[in-house]
């Protein structure tokens, strides 16, 4: 090894040579994944935009459709949950249909 060769050596090539790297920074790679992220919005985007078999009109008007039903469901659910309930917190008392002469349910 000469002399020259010594003039040559970085920082990085010893590190290197111990199995060590200089460390980065939270900016190094910020601005590198911030353009991943929007390339890969815009790319998603333009092929949602291709792909997309309804217009906006049309999903808009078939999602909030979907949720009307979904949350109407749901409220039948809740009302026959409530109703069972009522008639086994009954049957439990002993106080079903034949205990409960002249009585309304509620």
């Amino acid at each position: 090894m000469t002399m020259s060769d010594l003039k040559n050596i970085s920082k990085d090539d010893i590190l290197a040579a111990l199995g060590l790297e200089t460390r980065r920074t939270t900016g190094d790679g910020l601005a590198s994944g911030l353009l991943m992220l929007g390339i890969g919005l815009a790319v998603g985007v333009g092929i949602g935009l291709m792909l997309a078999p309804k217009s906006g009109d049309e999903l808009r008007e078939d999602i909030g459709n979907r949720y009307r039903k979904t949350v109407g469901m749901a409220h039948d659910e809740n009302a026959t949950d409530q109703s069972t309930s009522r008639s086994s917190t009954t049957s439990a008392t002993g106080m079903g249909s034949a205990g409960s002469v002249g009585h309304k349910p509620v």
